[in-house]
C-alpha cells in the first residue's frame, strides 16, 4: 500500500522531544475498532509508534502485529477509527495498553466497549469464473481511464501461470504491489468459500521477504478479512453485487493492485473447488 506521504520520506519527520510544545492530557474517543486490532491490543504486550502518515498512525505490537489509528472513516480489521486527529506525537512517545484505553504520550484513546467491527457475511450468490473475470476486467478498465494503473499491469497480458512466492515483496511501499495483488486474490477466494490454497506455506515465505504490514494483511485476507473497501470489491467480483468504487482510494494504487489479483486469481492459485461462501 503506497500511503499518502506528508514529507519526502516514508514517515513524517517529527521534531525531537526537546522541541515539542507540551500539551495537556487529551481524551480522544474511537468510533470503531477492528477485530484483529482488538486481539492485538488485548495481548498486554509492548507497543511502539512505528510511524505516521497523513491518514493515521501505525503502532507495532512487539514484532508481529500492527494496528492503524486512523482519522478516516473507512473500517478494517487492523483499524481503530478515531474521532479526531492526534497531533504533536514523536516516535519515542510511550505507548501503554490499558483496559479499554490506549495511552500515547499525553493522549488517552478511549476504545469502544461494543462488538468490534467485522465484515458482513459474504453474499451467497454463485458465479462462474468467466463472470468473475469479466467483472474484474471491467473495473480494471474503469480504473485505467481514471489514471489508476497497477505497476504489475503487464501480468494481465501474459498467459503463463504465476508463482505467488515470486510476487512477495515486489515493489515499493508499506505493502508492495505484489503483496497487494496476492491479498486481493486470497480475499476474493476466501469470501467465496473456495477450497483454500495452502496459504501457510506462502505466509511463511512472506514473513522472510516482505514487510510486517504486508504479512498482516495477507494473513487476514486468507481469512476473508480486509478493509471494507476491498471487501465490497471482492463481493462485487464474486457475485455482481453493488460496487462503490471506493477501493480506488485505498492507498495510492493498492486497491487497483488488489483488483488485479482478483482478476488473476486462477493463474495464481488454480480454480479449486467451490464450497459456498466463507462462514
Amino acid at each position: 500500500m503506497m500511503v499518502e506521504l506528508v514529507s519526502s520520506s516514508l514517515f513524517r519527520t517529527i521534531p525531537p522531544r526537546s522541541q515539542k510544545i507540551r500539551m495537556k492530557s487529551r481524551v480522544v474517543h474511537a468510533r470503531s475498532l477492528g477485530g484483529a486490532a482488538l486481539e492485538s491490543l488485548s495481548t498486554g504486550k509492548g507497543a511502539r509508534i512505528m510511524g505516521t502518515t497523513s491518514r493515521g498512525i501505525f503502532l507495532q505490537i512487539e514484532s508481529a502485529r500492527l494496528v492503524f489509528l486512523s482519522w478516516e472513516h473507512w473500517r478494517g480489521p487492523l483499524t481503530v477509527n478515531l474521532e479526531a486527529r492526534l497531533e504533536g506525537l514523536d516516535a519515542q512517545e510511550p505507548v501503554c495498553l490499558e483496559r479499554g484505553m490506549l495511552r500515547l504520550g499525553e493522549h488517552r484513546i478511549v476504545l469502544p466497549s461494543g462488538q468490534p467491527w467485522e465484515p458482513s457475511p459474504p453474499p451467497r450468490t454463485r458465479s462462474t469464473p468467466d463472470e468473475r473475470r469479466r467483472r474484474a476486467r471491467a473495473l480494471l478498465e474503469e480504473a485505467r481511464r481514471s489514471g489508476r494503473v497497477s505497476a504489475l499491469a503487464h501480468l494481465f497480458d501474459q498467459a503463463v501461470p504465476l508463482q505467488p512466492e515470486s510476487l512477495l515483496g515486489l515493489g515499493p511501499g508499506l505493502t508492495p504491489s505484489g503483496d497487494d495483488l496476492l491479498a486481493g486474490a486470497l480475499l476474493a477466494r476466501a469470501r467465496r468459500g473456495a477450497a483454500p490454497a495452502p496459504p501457510e506455506a506462502l505466509l511463511s515465505v512472506a514473513r522472510r521477504r516482505t514487510t510486517t504490514l504486508a504479512c498482516n494483511l495477507l494473513e487476514l485476507a486468507a481469512r476473508g478479512l480486509a478493509d471494507e473497501r476491498l471487501v465490497n470489491l471482492a463481493d462485487h467480483v464474486n457475485t455482481g453485487g453493488p460496487c462503490n468504487r471506493a477501493f480506488m482510494d485505498w492507498g495510492a494504487h493498492s486497491g487497483v493492485d488488489a483488483l488485479l489479483g482478483m482478476t488473476l486469481e486462477e493463474r495464481l492459485f488454480g480454480l479449486g473447488g467451490e464450497s459456498g461462501p466463507a462462514s
